[in-house]
């Protein structure tokens, strides 16, 4: 099956492929993770992301439970915020990864949370 028109089919392999090793290595199955956020740039930097967060922080903290997630550059210092530590930096080399078509180094942060006392 094609990807959408544009996407890159090896990069999105290499990718994903990463975040299954890492989700691995960090035994991130024995913890409450974060697939997904995403908030609208009108909504940026106005707690919208710690609004979103805060009932399954709550949730974590109360069954004692450690938090892992993967962040974006843009979303590590909202996650840092609410205590979430950076354990490991995966970096892609763009360039190597799609043959030249994009060029640089994304960084992706791993990320934990240690259930925190009320």
């Amino acid at each position: 099956m094609a990807g959408p028109r544009g996407s890159d089919p090896e990069l999105c392999r290499s990718f994903f492929s990463a975040l299954s090793s890492l989700s691995k290595k960090w035994d991130a199955e024995e913890m409450l993770g974060l697939s997904l956020l995403c908030t609208s740039p009108r909504y940026h930097r106005r707690g919208a992301a710690k609004a979103l967060l805060a009932p399954m922080l709550a949730i974590a903290d109360a069954a004692g439970l450690r938090c892992y997630l993967e962040a974006t550059p843009g979303g590590r210092p909202v996650y840092e915020k609410l205590g979430f530590r950076v354990v490991e930096v995966k970096e892609f080399d763009l360039d190597a990864l799609t043959s030249g078509k994009m060029n640089g180094c994304y960084k992706l942060s791993i990320m934990i949370r240690e259930p925190q006392k009320s």
